[in-house]
């Protein structure tokens, strides 16, 4: 009998826990469907996989659970597009540098408009440079600078210098366009050229003043401000740099552009910029012979060394 009852009992059980189930799976499905209510929009958290597919409504996107609108892409100065938002990553007449759209640019007539913009304004400082270079020329200087430097004998190399910049000479150098005290720090007297191989290998090298007269002179070696190529024989060079003196490396990409004939020599301007030329910085200028006139571009690698 008692065996019975239990087969009478156990049914009855098993149906109340089915319907305490079927109402919790119900409470779940309102509570789910409320929440999706409130997932998706702008600043909403992101739909879970179960409530619904895409995360979040039209062009949001979800950025660490959250629906997010998407910024723009693709035009100046905006991100780069994402291959899976568009191709190209940018706006007809835009390349993509670091991510960024931005505007091509002309970096041949870009430099030329900057060389002679410079170049007006640089007029004393032309003039200075090549007083310096003239004077190295003259009495076997050059020469003997050169057979200084090959030795690292700075003080001799400091020594003939000297004798070509005067206190004046110094302070017409430091000047700015502007007027404006210390604009150039540094002043690079060196030589190059097929007749010398300078420290084992480089094929420019010499004196760094520091104009400010907070560091002594040092031997640089490297490219600096030279930028056209010497057919032969020893050639001065004489570099105005906006940069402070400092020992270590410099690398980066260097612009010269010849401007015009001075003192039988070049005059040329120097620029440190981006690729492209977007963003360029006005570094200095030099007087050489390997420099010529007619507005021809040069651009390398420079490898400097302040010693």
């Amino acid at each position: 009998m008692l065996h019975h009852r239990l087969r009478v009992i156990l049914p009855a059980a098993l149906t109340g826990m089915a319907l305490i189930f079927v109402l919790m799976l119900a409470q779940i499905a309102m509570t789910s469907a409320a929440e999706a209510g409130s997932c998706g929009a702008v600043n909403q958290r992101a739909c879970k996989l179960w409530e619904r597919v895409p995360s979040c409504d039209g062009t949001l996107v979800e950025k660490k659970g959250v629906c997010r609108i998407r910024s723009a892409c693709g035009g100046v100065n905006q991100r780069a597009c994402k291959i899976w938002e568009r191709v190209p990553s940018c706006n007809g007449g835009l390349i993509e540098r670091k991510g960024q759209c931005i505007k091509k640019v002309d970096t041949q007539a870009a430099l030329k408009s900057k060389s002679k913009f410079w170049a007006g304004r640089t007029g004393s400082q032309q003039s200075a440079l090549a007083e310096v270079y003239l004077c190295m020329q003259k009495g076997g200087r050059a020469d003997r600078f050169a057979s200084a430097i090959q030795r690292t004998e700075k003080r001799q190399a400091a020594r003939l210098v000297s004798e070509c910049l005067s206190r004046h000479l110094k302070s017409q150098l430091m000047r700015g366009p502007s007027g404006e005290a210390a604009f150039f720090k540094t002043l690079t007297v060196g030589v190059g050229g097929n007749a010398v191989v300078i420290l084992g290998g480089s094929v420019e090298g010499g004196l760094a003043i520091d104009l400010t007269g907070r560091n002594g002179p040092r031997i640089y070696t490297g490219s600096s401000f030279g930028g056209g190529s010497v057919q032969g024989g020893l050639d001065v060079i004489v570099g105005l740099s906006r940069d402070a003196m400092a020992p270590g490396v410099s690398k980066g990409w260097g612009v010269s552009t010849g401007v015009k004939a001075l003192a039988g020599a070049g005059v040329g301007m120097a620029f440190d910029y981006g690729d492209p030329l977007v963003k360029d910085t006005f570094a200095g200028l030099a007087v050489s012979g390997g420099l010529g006139a007619g507005g021809g571009i040069f651009v390398a690698r420079s490898d400097a060394r302040i010693w």
